[in-house]
């Protein structure tokens, strides 16, 4: 009789300690959020600041640096063919008495330190009129302010190594000698993403017809809101994409309505 009661003890703690265990969240313990389980409350949201997105009131500008001459690799000038107001012929290369020309600077990722190609608008003075005629850089240039492959760095620095924003700056104009800000970083991204579409529509087809696949998700906070990062791969494709869910609108958002092929999963 005495051993059995000591069992039921030892079976009792054994239960409260499971319960605990099950109750446990990141609200109650050292668990990260990503970790929570499905039924764990919700954190409670930050209070709002009234405040709107962006830079506030009062906050400093920060414009793009011109780099000096030295830094400089390429100079592309932009020379008017003719008077804008008379449409008199002007010369091929700038004269004494022309102001001095505008510039947009185009910074772009060589082997080692990052090749700058500096694009001058010219100003033309006519000899007729008087009137000066300035030259125009290509919209598509003034566009981009830095080229692919400095931009492709940003996104692998960023994306693939996880880094912040403000640490990617300091990596680029560390190891490049380019000046960027965080604000250059996000336009970099969304540039990229927009590039990256087609690719990542041919992905996710691919996945979906292939005859095996597997799939797992994981949390994912975007943007302060908690969502999550599904995956499906093949043996040559993996394809991701964040929905706001785990259940099964999401599976179907991610490999759609009808299932083609054999599905793994670690359930």
């Amino acid at each position: 009789m005495l051993e059995l009661q000591s069992q039921v003890r030892e079976l009792q703690a054994e239960v409260r300690n499971l319960k605990a265990r099950l109750n446990t969240h990141s609200g109650n313990s050292s668990l990260p959020p990503s970790a929570n389980p499905p039924g764990a409350p919700k954190p409670p949201p930050k209070p709002p600041t009234g405040r709107k997105s962006g830079g506030q009131p009062g906050h400093p500008g920060h414009t793009r640096l011109r780099l000096p001459p030295e830094r400089v690799s390429q100079v592309i000038h932009h020379v008017p063919e003719c008077c804008e107001k008379c449409l008199a012929s002007l010369p091929s290369k700038p004269g004494p008495d022309d102001p001095q020309p505008l510039w947009f600077q185009i910074a772009e990722l060589p082997a080692m330190v990052a090749a700058i190609t500096e694009h001058q608008a010219h100003g033309c003075k006519c000899i007729l009129c008087g009137h000066v005629t300035w030259g125009q850089v290509p919209a598509d240039i003034l566009a981009y302010g830095f080229g692919p492959k400095l931009s492709a760095a940003v996104v692998f620095l960023s994306g693939r190594c996880h880094g912040s924003k403000r640490l990617v700056a300091e990596i680029v104009q560390t190891l490049f000698d380019v000046p960027i800000s965080v604000g250059s970083i996000c336009n970099i991204e969304a540039e990229a993403s927009a590039a990256l579409a087609p690719a990542h529509a041919q992905a996710e087809q691919a996945v979906r017809a292939a005859p095996v696949k597997n799939t797992d998700e994981t949390g994912w906070s975007l943007a302060g809101k908690l969502c999550w990062l599904w995956m499906a791969a093949t043996q040559s494709v993996a394809f991701f994409k964040i929905c706001a869910g785990r259940g099964r609108a999401s599976f179907r958002e991610l490999l759609g309505e009808c299932l083609h092929g054999i599905l793994c999963t670690d359930r």
